[in-house]
């Protein structure tokens, strides 16, 4: 491997895990599956094919995970971790909000988390 493709293969590892986003590992870590996101670590590549959007960088493919799939949340530590210019909700915040929809679906509790942290 050239040594750009590993220090982007580092840099990737260590960015998707501070940002707390699990993935699924393919073709010997040489491919990444997010939801529906496709991520090439060596090159920082990435697409959402259901979506129809490429985009270079590991922090960008990390900016659209969050702003495009909220309801891929992630609780590190105390706060939640969300896009730039957002609103950071803490877990208490969060456990507010649902014990307050306790009435509503999943979906609708998650639209209302959304519209919290997106505005």
């Amino acid at each position: 491997m050239k040594p750009k493709s590993e220090f982007n293969l580092g840099l990737s590892r260590q960015a998707f895990r501070d940002a707390k986003i699990p993935y699924t590992s393919l073709n010997n870590d040489m491919h990444w599956k997010v939801i529906d996101v496709d991520f090439w670590p060596t090159s920082l590549k990435w697409q959402d094919l259901k979506k129809d959007k490429k985009g270079q960088g590991v922090f960008e493919c990390i900016e659209y995970l969050r702003t495009k799939h909220p309801m891929y949340v992630h609780f590190p530590g105390e706060n939640v971790i969300t896009a730039i210019k957002c609103n950071s909700l803490s877990v208490q915040q969060i456990a507010k909000i649902f014990t307050k929809n306790q009435d509503k679906s999943l979906m609708e509790k998650c639209e209302i988390l959304h519209k919290e942290i997106y505005g």
